[in-house]
């Protein structure tokens, strides 16, 4: 597991990042029956979100199912345990998960607090990836549109995975 924090920590650098703190405009809850219609954007924001606040049960159902499944690969192999498994305490939001991948996470990704207020606007969209910008963060988040929601692709867009 270690690897992969490792890994995690060095895409996610964001260097010398400085927003501008602006207002944001407020992202549904997951559990919000607006999330199935919430743009882009407001998904990427509510996942930022989620992990700076520890909604770690939100945070997991706003991936998608891409990036799930390449966490959920990558701790199975590294921790030797199946997959099934793992995934089931991902969804019951286990405190394993959260004391071992989450707080790791956390620590890991740390620049993420940084945008918590920053605004995000959708740069590209074409019904099925959506592509979103933080104003004033270079980088460019993919989001995908699965099973009528927008889901964050943080590994796809971190890890190219």
């Amino acid at each position: 597991m270690a690897r992969f924090f490792v890994l995690m920590a060095a895409f996610l650098c964001i260097g010398s990042f400085t927003p501008v703190r602006v207002q944001a405009q407020a992202a549904p809850a997951a559990s919000s029956p607006d999330v199935v219609n919430a743009a882009p954007n407001l998904v990427t924001q509510q996942w930022v979100r989620a992990v700076v606040g520890k909604d770690y049960a939100t945070a997991w159902a706003l991936l998608s199912a891409h990036s799930q499944d390449a966490i959920v690969t990558s701790i199975a192999s590294d921790e030797k345990m199946d997959a099934n498994d793992v995934r089931a305490l991902f969804e019951k939001n286990d405190p394993r998960i959260v004391s071992g991948f989450w707080t790791s996470f956390r620590h890991a990704a740390k620049a993420l607090r940084q945008l918590t207020d920053v605004p995000a606007t959708v740069s590209s969209n074409d019904g099925t990836l959506a592509i979103v910008q933080f104003n004033g963060y270079p980088k460019q988040w993919k989001c995908f549109r699965e099973n009528g929601a927008w889901k964050v692709g943080y590994m796809e867009t971190f890890l190219g995975k």
